[in-house]
């Protein structure tokens, strides 16, 4: 059973000694690849498959996989005494804060690898799982980038460029603020379906949620991530072919934050 994303080809794997032929697979199957008959096993009749797995996940006997891949490795089932609560939900999303002030030393990189191996299987358009990722891993390199960054802001006289110089004529970094590494969000430049702006703002929101865990704080590089667009120095940076879709500081934070903090009233409309 061929499955394709772009040119890559996954065959979907059905253990017929497993299946049960409840045909769960192909009533959850976004895209209709999958056909089945009362009695029968599944089949595939299409090649749209966007190896989004839903099929292998909803399985209640474990009976898909694709092949080259391990149904115990690649598919582990889900284990409920992981799930989280609604109050550790919430206690999670309104915790987060925004980090302007980091530790200097060093982020040891096995700890960035587990960071974006957890934030890489996030939710993507299409399950197209563009992007990639470019890290910044010295504070040479990261002092480097924000000079052009604060160049350009001189040049283009921004309501803020007399904030910023002020700041960085006085020894301060208002672009990075001091980070030690900076992970950049990278996308294909010419993409012929998906959302890779979306996919990048995702990815990184999801990692500021997971890097808590790591013990890491993170902030978005929002001077960067607008100077990169058109000024190129910086655009000497981006490898050929991509385009940055997000840039976020990270590392350890000083401040320790004791308590949550309002926002303003969530505006809803309900159409009756």
């Amino acid at each position: 059973m061929a499955a394709t994303t772009g040119t890559e080809m996954t065959r979907i794997v059905v253990d017929e000694t497993k299946c049960i032929k409840c045909g769960a697979c192909a009533v959850e199957c976004p895209s209709f690849c999958i056909k089945w008959t009362k009695g029968a096993a599944p089949v595939t009749s299409t090649t749209m498959c966007s190896k989004c797995g839903h099929c292998a996940a909803v399985c209640p006997v474990g009976a898909l996989s694709w092949e080259n891949r391990s149904l115990e490795a690649d598919f582990p089932p889900i284990r409920p005494e992981l799930t989280v609560s609604e109050a550790q939900i919430e206690q999670l999303v309104r915790s987060r804060r925004s980090i302007r002030r980091f530790l200097p030393g060093p982020i040891p990189q096995a700890k960035i690898d587990r960071l974006l191996e957890i934030t890489h299987y996030t939710q993507t358009s299409g399950n197209t799982q563009m992007i990639e990722y470019l890290v910044l891993v010295t504070p040479e390199q990261v002092r480097k980038y924000a000079v052009p960054v604060v160049e350009w802001i001189k040049a283009k006289n921004l309501p803020y460029s007399q904030y910023v110089t002020s700041q960085w004529d006085v020894g301060q970094d208002p672009i990075f603020r001091g980070a030690p590494v900076v992970i950049i969000a990278l996308s294909p430049a010419v993409v012929q379906f998906g959302m890779p702006d979306i996919d990048g703002s995702i990815a990184l929101t999801t990692l500021s949620m997971v890097a808590p865990s790591l013990g890491l704080g993170t902030c978005w590089a929002g001077f960067f991530q607008l100077a990169v667009k058109e000024y190129a120095p910086l655009q000497a940076l981006i490898p050929e072919g991509k385009v940055c879709v997000g840039a976020i500081m990270v590392g350890e934070p000083v401040p320790v934050h004791r308590r949550l903090v309002p926002r303003n009233p969530v505006k809803v409309t309900y159409l009756s």
